[in-house]
């Protein structure tokens, strides 16, 4: 039992025991921070398409485009085009 004990107390120290963890964890970190910026840009995109998806339903409807504008946060110019 104290072998054991005196094992892991030799491995807690080992730097590079230590740097195999730290490693680990920095990469789990920087995963998640991709995940978490793919799913916000995913996001903005989905809200992105729906404004557009609505300001082109509005303007075949024959709502004024100063109307548009102030609804979904186009610009003239962007709601025009469509």
């Amino acid at each position: 039992m104290n072998d054991a004990i005196d094992e892991i107390k030799r491995l807690c120290q080992d730097k590079n025991i230590i740097g195999l963890y730290d490693a680990e964890a920095v990469a789990r970190k920087e995963m998640n921070s991709r995940l978490e910026y793919a799913l916000e840009q995913g996001l903005e995109q989905g809200i992105e398409q729906q404004t557009i998806f609505i300001a082109r339903n509005l303007k075949n409807i024959g709502t004024p485009i100063e109307d548009i504008v102030k609804a979904t946060g186009l610009s003239k110019e962007e709601i025009e085009e469509l």
